[in-house]
């Protein structure tokens, strides 16, 4: 796995076999590119299923989060 700034994607892959890039967009948001080339795994829908449940448990941390500092601010 190579790691730049705000991208992280799989390297010395077989040509044939998939890429995903998760990214953040401008506004922060997580944008995952699927690149297909050739077919999909056979777990991809249980992988979406897994990534969108970790999805909304970032969201709601993200919420506490912003909740927390919000709190500390009017504390100030």
């Amino acid at each position: 796995i190579k790691r730049t700034p705000g991208r992280t994607e799989a390297l010395d892959r077989e040509p044939d076999q998939n890429t995903v890039v998760i990214d953040r967009n401008s506004t922060g948001s997580v944008v995952v590119e699927k690149q297909r080339v050739g077919e999909l795994p056979a777990n991809y829908e249980e992988l979406a299923k897994k990534y969108r449940e970790l999805q909304q448990r970032f969201d709601l941390l993200e919420v506490k989060l912003n909740q927390l500092n919000d709190k500390t601010n009017r504390s100030r």
